[in-house]
This record gives structure tokens, sequence and C-alpha cells, in this order.
């Protein structure tokens, strides 16, 4: 039986240069850092006010179509008797879940309440809607 003698191959400098400069540019374009994005934030559940939370959240997503301007659906969310009649009713949280109960709000296609928001909502609605 013969035995062959085999010669390690060997790339040329440059090639082993070149390989590591193209590795670290594909895994270094891979890196992704909007945090928001990655990890799932915590929802302030705990601190639940409505001149603090709930206000702003009704203002930033409600107040262009339910004002005392605009009365969509007859609706008015510009202050807290308005926001506190729809909660009584059921048709804040119903809306802003989208359950199928009440009209869902914002109407599609706009942009959905965060489930933050929502939770914080609901929170706010079971400490029994105080105007804080």
């Amino acid at each position: 039986m013969t035995r062959k003698n085999y010669q390690a191959f060997r790339l040329p400098a440059s090639w082993v240069v070149m390989s590591l400069f193209m590795l670290t540019i594909t895994y270094s374009s891979c890196y992704y850092d909007v945090e928001e994005e990655l990890y799932d934030p915590k929802c302030d559940s705990l601190d639940v006010t409505y001149m603090g939370t709930v206000r702003g959240i009704v203002f930033s997503y409600c107040q262009n179509c339910h004002n005392t301007g605009v009365e969509s659906g007859g609706v008015i969310l510009d202050t807290y008797e308005g926001i506190r009649a729809v909660v009584d009713d059921g048709r804040l949280l119903s809306a802003v879940k989208r359950d199928g109960v009440a009209s869902p709000m914002p109407p599609p296609p706009s942009t959905r309440i965060s489930d933050c928001a929502i939770e914080q909502i609901e929170v706010w609605i079971r400490r029994g809607a105080p105007k804080n």
C-alpha cells in the first residue's frame, strides 16, 4: 500500500485578509440597535392618572375627531366629563381594544393604540376612572 503525501493547502495572505474583511462587513451590517423595537419595554401601569397618562393618550389618538368643534359620532373627548361618559357606557375601552362591540378607534387604517396605552386606560378604568 502506498502512502500519498498531502501538502497543506495554503491561501495567499491577501485572500485571508479579504475574507476576514468581508466577514466583518457582513456581520457588522446585521447590527440592529433600536432598543424599543428589540426589547419589549416595560409598560408603566402602576402610576396611571387621568392628567398624567389617560388625557395624553386621548389627546394623541382621539382629539382630532372627537372635540367640541368636531364631535365625530356625537362623542366629545376634550374634557374629563366627555371621556367619563364613554367610559361609563363601555364604549371607550371597547373602541380602543377593537373588540367588535363598539366602533374601532382610531378607525382603520389609522394606527392602532399601543398595547401599553390600552393597558394604562384599562387600569385607570378599573380604579374607577378618577379625575386625578
